[in-house]
């Protein structure tokens, strides 16, 4: 791989932090309370990775037979997938 990828990598990894952060205190979250999802353990030489932070979000509403909001795809279950990130929410207890 190219000399660069190191450092590309390295700033992927920051923004992804920044990006988190970001998240958890739009939500009224503690910035770290993602930080167990992340490693700072390097992989070791040619070692292929990838991560996926999945969530949805699941609205009373969307239950009860009302379409999806905001032009979201629903799901049978009455979930709402938008891009790349989604998150996971609930108000009652049992979502695990």
């Amino acid at each position: 791989s190219p000399p660069c990828m190191a450092d590309i990598f390295r700033c992927m990894g920051k923004a992804s932090r920044v990006a988190l952060s970001a998240i958890a205190r739009h939500l009224r979250l503690r910035s770290d309370v993602f930080n167990q999802l992340l490693d700072d353990a390097p992989l070791p030489a040619n070692e292929v990775s990838s991560s996926v932070l999945v969530g949805t979000y699941s609205h009373a509403s969307l239950q009860n037979g009302k379409g999806a909001i905001g032009g979201g795809k629903p799901t049978v279950n009455g979930e709402v997938e938008k891009g790349l990130l989604t998150l996971i929410s609930s108000d009652t207890p049992g979502l695990q």
